[in-house]
C-alpha cells in the first residue's frame, strides 16, 4: 500500500516537474478551470464543501511547511492543486445569481409588478427591441421587496420608440421563465442565458410598462455606449453602401443590426465569421499592428519603453470602448493588457504563463465565462499560435530583405502560419458547435487576415479623423474599399466548389479525445518519448474505428419529428440518413431558421440529403402521411366553416395547422387518437382549442409548449 501510494505520489510530481515546471500558473489554471466545469457538470453545494475547503487548505500549509523531503513536495502540490480545484467550483457556486437569497425568483409568485433598470446596449431585432434590465423592486399591493437579478426585455417596436440605457421602468405582470430546447438536439439558449445570469424573459407591449426615470447603472458603461453610438453615426454616415456599412459596423463596434444575411452565409462558408464578431481576433490585429508601428521608435530610443507601454494601452482601451465594452473585446483587452505588460517589464519569455495569468483573473471575476465560446476560442486560438506558429514558420524559409516582393511573401506566409496554428486549436471545439468546416479556410484566411487587418485600422483612423475635412473624406473611402475588396474575397471563396463541409457532428467525448491526441502530439514533440506516440495512435484507432461503424447505425435509423418552431408548420421523416422536410414556403425560404432549427439534428443523425417541400402547394388544405402503421392527417386550411371526411380511417395524430381550425366542432366526424397544435397557430388560439379538447378528454398538445413529438421505430 505505501509502495503504492509513492509510487502514484511520484508520477504525479515527476508529470507536473517535467511537463508544467516553467509555466506553473498554466498548470493552476487549467486546475481552476477543472472546478469550474466541475460546477457546470453537476451543480451540487453542501456548506460543509467549506470546510473541506478549509481541512484541505490546512493540509496544504502543512505539508509546504514540511516539504524537506519530495513526498511532502508532492503531498504538498497535491494538496495546493485540490485547493484550486475546489476553489473554483465554490466561486461558481458563490457567482450563479440564482443562488443569491435575494434574487428576485424566490418572491417573483408574490409580485403583480416590477421596478428595472435597462443595463445594456438595447439591440435592434425584426419586431422588436431587445435588452437585459436588472430588476431591483418587486410590488404586490403597494408593498416593495428589495430584490435583485437581471431580465430579458423584448419591447414591441411597432408600438415602443427605442428604450435608452439606464430607463427606470415600472411593469406590470411577472417575466416568464425562459424555455428550453422544443426540437431535437436545438441550441439550449435557455443554458446560453442562465450562463450569463438571465432566467426570466419578458415581452412588453406600450400597456405593459412606464418610464418612471432615468437612473445610469454604470458611469463607466454609460460612457462606452455614447462612444459607440457616435462611432456608429460615424460609420453608417461614411458614404458606404449597405452591405459595406454593415460589414464595418459588425467588424469594428460589434453592431450587426445592418449585415445582410446572405454576405454573412458567405463568411460563415469561408470560414471567416470571426471577422464578423468583435473578437480577440480584433483586439490582437490592432496589438499586433501597434507593435509593428512603435517598436522600431523604441529600439531607437525615440519612445521610452513606458511610454510605448501607455500608448498601446490607451489605444487598446479606447477600442474596448467604441465596442461599448462589449465581453469579447473587455477578456481579449485584459488577456493582451498582460501580455504588453509582462513584455514592457521584459518578462514575456513565457507566454503560457502570461496567457494563463489573464484567463486565471477573467475566470476569478466571472467562473461563467469559462462556458462562453468565445473565450473558449480567443484563448485556445492564441495557445494554438503560439506553440504552433514556431514550429510551423521555419518549414518555409523566405529572405525577406532580396526586394518587396519576397517581404510580402514572408508576411503572407507568417500570416498563413497564423491560421493554422489557429485552425489546429481550435477546430475540435469548432466542428463541435457550429457543426461545419471551411474547406478552404487555407486559401481564405490569409486574404481575409490581410484585408480584415487593413479595414480594422483604417476604421479606426477614421473614428479619429472623420472630423478632419477633405482628410475624412478620404480615410472613409479607403475604408469603403478595403471591406468591398474583403467582401468580394469572402464571396468567392463561398463560390469555390466545396467550399464547405455541413452537418459534421462530434460527441463531447470525441471532441475531448481530439485534444487529447492535439496535447499527445505536443508532449510528443516535447519529450520525444514513444508513449505519447503510442497514446496517440490508439486515440486515432478509437476515432476511426467510430467513425467507420457509426453510418452503418444510422442507415438504420428511422423518425418522424413534428417540430415545435414558432410561427411555422415543419414536419420531418429521417429514414437512414435521408431527411424530407414538409414546411411553409416562409420557413423553408429562411436559412437562418432551417439553419438554427434543424442544423444540429440533422448533424446529430448524420443526415447527408435532404428534400425539402413546400407545404404550402397542397391546393387541397390537408394531407394525409401514413408511417411505420401511424396515420397522421395535417389540417392547413378551412375555407368552409366545417369539415367533413367520408373516410372511417382511425387517425393517430390530426396536427392543426396555420390558424385552419377555429372550433373543436369543425373536427366532428373524424376518429382520431391525438390532437397536435403545432406552432403556426396563434397562443390564444392554441388554447381555446386545449380547453375544448380538455372539456371532451381528447389528448391534446400544444407543440410550442410541450416540446416536438418525436415518432421512432
Amino acid at each position: 500500500m505505501a509502495i503504492s501510494k509513492i509510487s502514484t505520489l511520484w508520477f504525479f510530481d515527476g508529470l507536473a516537474m517535467r511537463y508544467f515546471a516553467p509555466f506553473p500558473f498554466l498548470r493552476y489554471t487549467i486546475v481552476f478551470m477543472a472546478g469550474i466545469a466541475l460546477y457546470l457538470y453537476f451543480g451540487f453545494y453542501s456548506p460543509w464543501l467549506w470546510a473541506l475547503l478549509g481541512i484541505n487548505l490546512v493540509g496544504f500549509a502543512w505539508a509546504y511547511s514540511h516539504k524537506n523531503t519530495w513526498q511532502h513536495k508532492a503531498y504538498s502540490g497535491i494538496l495546493g492543486l485540490m485547493f484550486l480545484l475546489q476553489t473554483g467550483y465554490l466561486i461558481t457556486h458563490n457567482n450563479t445569481p440564482a443562488n443569491k437569497p435575494q434574487h428576485y425568483r424566490h418572491f417573483l409568485p408574490q409580485a403583480t409588478h416590477y421596478q428595472a433598470v435597462v443595463n445594456t446596449l438595447v439591440e435592434e431585432r425584426k419586431n422588436s427591441w431587445k435588452a437585459t434590465a436588472k430588476i431591483t423592486k418587486l410590488i404586490k399591493n403597494s408593498q416593495s421587496i428589495d430584490a435583485q437579478g437581471d431580465v430579458l426585455l423584448y419591447f414591441d417596436k411597432a408600438q415602443i420608440q427605442r428604450p435608452n440605457y439606464g430607463d427606470v421602468l415600472l411593469v406590470a405582470g411577472q417575466p416568464k421563465l425562459i424555455d428550453g430546447p422544443k426540437n431535437p438536439y436545438e441550441f439550449d439558449y435557455q443554458q446560453y442565458l442562465s450562463y450569463q445570469g438571465v432566467y426570466y424573459q419578458h415581452f412588453l407591449r406600450d400597456s405593459s410598462f412606464v418610464t418612471i426615470g432615468h437612473s445610469t447603472p454604470n458611469f463607466l458603461m454609460a460612457l462606452a455606449y455614447r462612444a459607440n453610438g457616435i462611432a456608429d453615426s460615424l460609420i453608417t454616415n461614411s458614404g458606404a453602401e449597405k452591405q459595406e456599412y454593415g460589414v464595418a459596423n459588425a467588424m469594428i463596434l460589434g453592431l450587426r443590426d445592418d449585415l445582410d444575411p446572405d454576405l454573412m452565409q458567405a463568411y460563415s462558408v469561408a470560414g471567416a465569421i470571426h471577422v464578423l464578431s468583435v473578437s480577440g481576433l480584433h483586439v490582437g490585429v490592432i496589438y499586433a499592428v501597434l507593435l509593428l508601428c512603435l517598436s522600431p521608435l523604441v529600439q531607437k530610443k525615440w519612445l521610452s519603453k513606458w511610454t510605448f507601454f501607455g500608448l498601446i494601452f490607451a489605444i487598446l482601451w479606447f477600442y474596448a470602448f467604441v465596442t461599448g465594452l462589449s465581453s469579447p473585446v473587455l477578456r481579449s483587452t485584459v488577456m493582451f493588457s498582460f501580455i504588453l505588460l509582462a513584455q514592457t517589464l521584459g518578462r514575456q519569455q513565457n507566454s503560457f504563463n502570461v496567457v494563463a495569468i489573464s484567463a486565471f483573473c477573467l475566470l476569478v471575476y466571472q467562473p461563467y465565462f469559462l462556458a462562453n465560446v468565445g473565450f473558449q476560442l480567443s484563448y485556445l486560438a492564441v495557445f494554438g499560435m503560439i506553440f504552433f506558429q514556431p514550429l510551423l514558420n521555419p518549414i518555409l524559409q523566405i529572405d525577406k530583405s532580396k526586394n518587396r516582393i519576397y517581404w510580402l511573401a514572408d508576411r503572407l506566409w507568417k500570416v498563413t502560419t497564423v491560421a493554422i496554428a489557429a485552425q489546429i486549436a481550435t477546430f475540435p471545439i469548432t466542428i463541435y458547435y457550429f457543426h461545419q468546416f471551411p474547406n478552404w479556410f487555407l486559401l481564405a484566411n490569409p486574404i481575409v487576415i490581410l484585408l480584415s487587418s487593413v479595414a480594422l485600422c483604417v476604421g479606426l483612423a477614421y473614428l479619429f479623423l472623420a472630423w478632419v475635412p477633405l482628410l475624412g473624406g478620404w480615410v472613409a473611402a479607403l475604408l469603403n474599399f478595403s471591406i468591398l475588396a474583403l467582401n468580394k474575397s469572402v464571396t468567392f471563396t463561398e463560390q469555390m466548389p466545396l467550399a464547405i463541409s455541413k452537418w459534421l457532428s462530434i460527441k463531447t467525448w470525441e471532441m475531448l479525445l481530439l485534444y487529447a491526441l492535439i496535447g499527445a502530439l505536443m508532449a510528443l514533440w516535447a519529450s520525444q518519448k514513444s508513449i505519447w506516440l503510442y497514446l496517440g495512435l490508439g486515440i486515432v484507432a478509437v476515432l476511426i474505428a467510430y467513425n467507420f461503424l457509426e453510418p452503418f447505425i444510422q442507415q438504420k435509423q428511422a423518425l418522424l419529428v413534428v417540430h415545435a418552431i414558432p410561427k411555422h408548420s415543419v414536419l420531418s421523416v429521417v429514414e437512414g440518413r435521408k431527411a424530407k422536410i414538409l414546411a411553409d414556403e416562409d420557413f423553408l425560404k429562411s436559412k437562418a431558421d432551417v439553419r438554427y432549427r434543424l442544423g444540429n439534428f440533422w448533424a446529430a443523425k448524420g443526415i447527408t440529403d435532404t428534400l425539402q417541400t413546400n407545404s404550402d402547394n397542397n391546393t387541397k388544405g390537408y394531407q394525409w402521411l401514413v408511417w411505420k402503421g401511424k396515420v397522421l392527417l395535417i389540417i392547413r386550411k378551412n375555407s368552409q366553416g366545417q369539415l367533413r371526411y367520408s373516410s372511417n380511417q382511425i387517425i393517430d395524430y390530426l396536427i392543426v395547422s396555420n390558424k385552419s381550425i377555429k372550433k373543436l366542432a369543425q373536427l366532428s366526424g373524424l376518429n382520431f387518437k391525438v390532437l397536435l397544435i403545432d406552432g403556426s397557430n396563434g397562443f390564444y388560439q392554441s388554447h381555446k382549442l386545449a380547453l375544448e379538447a380538455q372539456a371532451a378528454n381528447i389528448p391534446c398538445k400544444i407543440l410550442t409548449e410541450t416540446g416536438a413529438l418525436v415518432l421512432e421505430e
